[in-house]
C-alpha cells in the first residue's frame, strides 16, 4: 500500500465535480485482500451501475480476492429477483477477473461502509451514490468518467481502525 496515507474527511458540496471512487478510495484499497461493502440501496439501475464502477475499481487494483456485499432486498419479490440477476452477473464478471464475490440481503441495515482488510474503513454518507442523476443514460459527460459528474452533497470519512 502507498506510504503516507492518513485519516481524512472529504466534504463534497452539491454540484462539485472531480470526484471518483478511484481518486478517493484507490490508494486506501491497495493491499486489501478482502473488501466488505454495506450498501443498502441497489434496487435501481443507476445504483447497480455505481456498484459495477466500484467492482471495476476492485478488479483494476488487483489485490482483492474476496468481495462481500451486504444490501437490502427491494420492495417486491420480483424486483429483488431482478436485482439478484444483476448481482449474479456482476459476481460472474468479477470471478472472470479472479475476485470471488458473495452477497447477502438483510432488512435491518441502514448505514453504509466499506471495510478493507488492510485496516482502513471508509464511511461514505451516501454510500456509492454520491453522484447526481445523469442527464442522459448513455451520452452525457460523466457517463463513463466519474470525475465529470456533478455530485450530491455528502461527507466521506476514511480512517484506520
Amino acid at each position: 500500500a502507498p506510504q503516507g496515507l492518513s485519516d481524512k474527511t472529504i466534504n463534497i458540496m452539491y454540484g462539485d465535480t472531480g470526484y471518483s471512487y478511484e481518486n478517493m478510495y484507490g490508494d486506501y484499497m491497495q493491499g486489501a485482500k478482502e473488501i466488505e461493502l454495506q450498501e443498502p440501496y441497489l434496487g435501481m439501475y443507476f445504483q447497480l451501475n455505481n456498484l459495477v464502477a466500484f467492482a471495476e475499481l476492485i478488479c483494476k487494483i488487483g489485490d482483492c480476492k474476496k468481495f462481500h456485499l451486504r444490501t437490502k432486498p427491494c420492495d417486491t419479490v420480483e424486483e429483488t429477483g431482478e436485482m439478484q440477476k444483476a448481482l449474479d452477473e456482476i459476481k460472474n464478471a468479477m470471478a472472470d477477473q479472479g475476485v470471488e464475490m458473495d452477497y447477502v440481503f438483510t432488512n435491518v441495515i441502514h448505514d453504509r461502509y466499506i471495510k478493507l482488510s488492510n485496516g482502513w474503513e471508509i464511511t461514505p454518507g451516501r454510500g456509492l451514490h454520491i453522484f447526481q442523476k445523469a442527464e442522459s443514460k448513455y451520452y452525457g459527460m460523466g457517463t463513463y468518467d466519474q470525475t465529470l459528474r456533478p455530485c450530491q452533497e455528502c461527507k466521506i470519512e476514511i480512517k484506520k481502525v
